[in-house]
């Protein structure tokens, strides 16, 4: 369940600006993701190079296909920070 189904089904709680902000983004990239016009994929692009910070607090409401993107684009990072685990071991 996503953090909008969880505010949604509790009813009356209070939905802070930047919870819509980052929720609404989401479902912008997720909906240009899977678009074939050329402008919105130009846009989901352009999404991936964003900061990892920002990418985050929208995490939650990203679809698979996109997290799995934003892993790729990133995969350097990603495999330090894995491997920063195994050190610690």
């Amino acid at each position: 369940m996503t953090d909008v189904q969880n505010v949604q089904d509790s009813g009356s709680e209070e939905i802070s600006e930047e919870f819509i902000i980052y929720a609404l983004t989401a479902y912008g990239i997720n909906s240009c993701f899977s678009s074939y016009d050329s402008k919105l994929k130009l846009m989901a692009d352009n999404f991936f190079k964003l900061n990892l910070g920002t990418i985050s607090k929208m995490w939650d409401s990203l679809d698979d296909r996109v997290k799995v993107k934003v892993i790729n684009v990133n995969s350097e990072a990603f495999k330090s920070w894995i491997n920063s685990f195994s050190k610690e071991s």
